[in-house]
């Protein structure tokens, strides 16, 4: 008696589940996917699950890693748009922000390590347009600059970690161009030059702390043409040159950060 009813146990769990497995991963009529979809890495662990009309997706899409951690959500709208969140591997947000047609629209965020932003700004088809902040881990605002497809342009100004300015100057079609100025931290100028598509050209003045002019190398299209002078050394070239290198380096996530349409 018992064996009986373990048997028919076994025989309901089995046509449970063959019952749900046919309800998932279903071809309408047309051969088009509908309803519920659930697609398997080759080890065997769940890579996403959502929903489909008519071989379209609607609703909430979930994608996970290989060790099954959630590593997107995708909430699809009317219209092409989509909601999407990015996680990393240990459950903290890496991005969000919205797709239409597949390409990035509207604001983006991105995220680093204990949920802090690492930058955030607007994209219109795919491209980078108006005002970015890029911030350094305390929140504080590093750098501010504007985009045009992509493109950097216009003003653009960068700071220290306790917020106050360290430089500004301007972007045209995606280059540094004409007059910029190097900041100290106590307000004073530490550098003044201009840029030919990101290149020195003309003359550069730096500044002693007093406010007194140390040096002037004038430049012409990046080639220096102030020869060297008796007290300048190597180490003191090295120095100049260092000291109008961009300083902050961020990732925006553009090239890793992608809509996923792979559903098979």
């Amino acid at each position: 008696m018992k064996i009986l009813k373990l048997f028919l146990v076994l025989l309901f769990v089995s046509q449970q589940f063959m019952v749900n497995s046919q309800e998932i991963n279903k071809l309408n009529a047309q051969g088009h996917k509908e309803g519920e979809w659930k697609s398997y890495y080759s080890s065997g662990t769940l890579r996403y699950e959502g929903q489909f009309a008519d071989d379209k997706p609607f609703g909430v899409f979930k994608y996970y890693f290989q060790t099954g951690e959630l590593k997107t959500v995708l909430e699809h709208l009317a219209d092409g748009m989509v909601n999407a969140k990015h996680y990393y591997q240990n459950g903290e947000m890496m991005a969000e922000g919205a797709y239409k047609n597949q390409l990035k629209q509207g604001k983006w965020i991105t995220y680093g390590a204990n949920n802090s932003k690492v930058n955030e700004g607007n994209y219109i088809g795919g491209k980078k347009f108006e005002t970015w902040k890029i911030y350094y881990t305390n929140g504080q605002v590093a750098e501010e600059k504007s985009y045009k497809e992509d493109l950097e342009v216009g003003p653009f100004k960068k700071y220290f970690l306790n917020g106050k300015l360290k430089q500004e100057g301007i972007y045209e079609n995606g280059y540094k161009q004409g007059e910029t100025t190097f900041y100290n931290i106590d307000g004073s100028i530490e550098i003044k030059g201009s840029y030919y598509r990101d290149s020195h050209d003309g003359k550069w003045i730096y500044y002693n702390e007093d406010g007194s002019v140390l040096r002037e190398i004038e430049y012409k299209h990046g080639k220096r043409l102030t020869p060297l002078m008796d007290d300048e050394t190597p180490e003191d070239i090295e120095l100049f040159r260092d000291k109008v290198k961009d300083e902050l380096e961020y990732e925006d996530m553009q090239g890793t950060i992608k809509y996923d349409k792979s559903r098979k």
